[in-house]
This record gives C-alpha cells, sequence and structure tokens, in this order.
C-alpha cells in the first residue's frame, strides 16, 4: 500500500473493521505504515480482545517470529514487496523444513 498516496494512512487505519470483523487470535503488523493500523487497535489490544504487536521492520519481527506462531495456525501475510516481507516467508519455510524433519 506504499503506492497509496495522500490517503495511505486512511486507508491503512480502515483494515482495522476487516480484521476485527476476521476475529484473529493474534495480529502482528510491521512497517512504519503499519504503526498508523497498531494505533487504531490499540483500545482492542490494551483491553485484551486483541493479542498482538507492531515491528518496525522485518528483522525486529524476524527476531521474535517464532514466538508468535503455533502449530496449526492459520496465517494470512500481507504487504508489499517494498517492506521486505519475503523474508518471513524465507525463515517461516525454514521453519516448517526444520520441524517436519525433526
Amino acid at each position: 500500500m506504499l503506492e497509496l498516496g495522500h490517503q495511505e494512512q486512511h486507508f491503512h487505519e480502515a483494515l482495522k473493521a476487516e480484521i476485527m470483523r476476521a476475529q484473529p487470535d493474534r495480529v502482528i503488523l510491521c512497517g512504519s505504515l503499519m504503526r498508523h493500523l497498531w494505533t487504531a487497535l490499540a483500545p482492542e489490544v490494551e483491553s485484551g480482545v486483541l493479542q498482538g504487536k507492531w515491528f518496525s521492520n522485518t528483522d525486529e519481527l524476524l527476531d521474535e517470529l517464532p514466538s508468535w506462531l503455533k502449530n496449526d495456525d492459520v496465517v494470512l501475510l500481507k504487504g508489499s514487496n517494498s517492506t521486505g516481507l519475503h523474508k518471513i516467508i524465507l525463515k517461516w519455510e525454514k521453519m516448517q523444513r526444520e520441524l517436519t524433519s525433526a
């Protein structure tokens, strides 16, 4: 959503309604624009309705990724290539290979 221009903040904050409708167990957000969504979700996180965390970059998220994922999780990963989220997929695939070979 980096190409959204002057409405980028609004569009990121607007994702809150869809996220809450989906009733996820956890929300993990990454990147400067997702900070807007994280701020919008703050009341739900503070009240315990939603668990999650915002990471400023993919390297920070990669460090904690194993602690956020559990067996049989269903995961939606949304991002643009420019944020580097492809690194998350590579780590996730490696984690899965290690689990199945153990």
